[in-house]
């Protein structure tokens, strides 16, 4: 399933970063669901909601395209072997 992103991300990331992420598309895997998330960086848990996974090496590419900087920031932070999480309403889902 394709996701475009549609709102700046929720989360720890710096502000800066998460708004790279606006108007991208995403190949999300399996179907969205509420499993208990963490933060990428802290690994603090999140309030439970609505939400979708994107495996993280995949989405860094695509961001990568359109910001080197936001990429490169995630690419420190966060292992490429995960999947990081768009809420429901961060996203639109694409036929």
């Amino acid at each position: 399933m394709q996701v475009k992103v549609i709102k700046v991300p929720s989360g720890e990331v710096p502000q800066w970063v998460r708004k790279e992420w606006m108007g991208l598309t995403l190949q999300a895997i399996g179907e969205p669901d509420s499993c208990q998330e963490m933060g990428i960086v802290n690994l603090e848990d999140i309030p439970q909601r609505q939400h979708v996974h994107v495996p993280a090496g995949a989405a860094f590419e695509v961001l990568a395209q359109k910001s080197p900087g936001a990429a490169a920031w995630f690419r420190r932070h966060v292992p490429p072997d995960v999947n990081i999480n768009f809420g429901l309403d961060e996203v639109e889902i694409l036929p």
